[in-house]
């Protein structure tokens, strides 16, 4: 059966020495349409220069693919193992010019690292180098991923492509017309407060039901964090509206909460004062950094007794069963950016 659909064009952007690689990436985006497209009303196209480009005279050839294709896409992925590639006449090589590029326009770009083990006799020394070079500049811009084998990296894309056209799809939806209210963040109970759960009205659920739903939900979470490749255990079970993740320190704590009532889900840091306050205020000197590193934005808060640094998403129904694991690996993918990005600067030791 035929349905409409929004199209993303997503870009495969690699050397050469990753063939098998960028067929991964193609099928985990296939894989991706047959689970998401009719439920979402969301196509994605895999771009390939292999496969899209067409014989064209009069310009460079790079020039030629950046304005065919680079130009026409909506989100890149990137990769590299011992090769950044040959020079294009203005950059150090066609996928590296590929992602400057796209990403000076302000769109999104998924890169990758490979940890293969090298073959010595093989390889090309100074192109292993320069990838070397190439990955201690970017990880000092933006977050990047690292993967040991083709199977690790279908694992964390699937992952990272469920958040990432999550966020494309809040972005279409955001009509120019219409006025946007910010609401405030609905923060999870804290038990230690005497507060409660938040109680969901949009099906007059009842308490007992209410915690029903969320002790599944957190189950289902659990499952998904431990098929992931984050090293945290998985949270106790609960009917609250939050879970908690042990950082092994009576001080800290690191939560995920959802709001069937506010249709949202997220995930806090909470700092216990005065204990933590050096660590928290390490944190605020690097406040825009590091919510350019998240991706996203952070709400920072000082209540009475602990600090608070949480982000969340609306637009989730808690609701829908089905769409759990869309939900739930959001939830890892922001998980796995908190221990890249917070726990990693004030050295929590898991």
């Amino acid at each position: 059966m035929s349905f409409q659909a929004t199209v993303y064009k997503i870009l495969i952007a690699s050397p050469g020495d990753l063939q098998e690689e960028r067929s991964i990436i193609e099928e985990v985006v296939h894989t991706w349409n047959a689970s998401h497209a009719a439920a979402d009303g969301i196509v994605l196209l895999p771009v390939r220069w292999e496969t899209h480009s067409v014989p064209e005279y009069g310009d460079r050839p790079q020039a030629i693919l950046n304005r065919r294709l680079v130009s026409e896409c909506d989100l890149l992925v990137g990769a590299f193992w011992t090769r950044v590639g040959t020079p294009t006449g203005g950059f150090e090589s066609g996928t590296v010019e590929e992602i400057e590029q796209f990403t000076k326009t302000g769109k999104p770009a998924l890169l990758y690292f490979s940890s293969r083990q090298i073959d010595p006799d093989r390889v090309d020394l100074d192109q292993l180098k320069r990838v070397r070079e190439l990955r201690s500049r970017v990880e000092k811009e933006a977050l990047i991923a690292q993967f040991s084998s083709p199977t690790e990296l279908e694992s964390k894309l699937t992952r990272h492509l469920v958040a990432q056209v999550q966020r494309l799809r809040s972005e279409l939806s955001q009509v120019p017309a219409r006025p946007i209210r910010v609401a405030r963040l609905v923060t999870p109970a804290d038990p230690e407060a005497g507060q409660q759960p938040t109680s969901g009205n949009r099906q007059r659920l009842d308490a007992q039901a209410l915690g029903a739903l969320y002790a599944d939900y957190w189950e289902k979470f659990s499952e998904t964090l431990r098929r992931s490749d984050v090293q945290l255990s998985p949270p106790s079970p609960t009917t609250r509206n939050y879970a908690r993740l042990s950082l092994r320190s009576s001080h800290m704590r690191l939560n995920v909460f959802a709001s069937v009532r506010d249709r949202l889900i997220g995930v806090e840091l909470i700092l216990r004062q005065p204990e933590c306050t050096p660590m928290y205020e390490q944190l605020q000197a690097a406040r825009e950094q590091i919510e350019q590193e998240l991706a996203h934005k952070v709400e920072w808060k000082e209540p009475p007794r602990s600090y608070r640094i949480a982000l969340f998403e609306r637009g989730f129904d808690l609701l829908d069963r089905a769409d759990w694991d869309r939900q739930h690996i959001w939830l890892v993918d922001k998980l796995e950016r908190y221990q890249q990005v917070l726990l990693k600067r004030i050295e929590v030791r898991r």
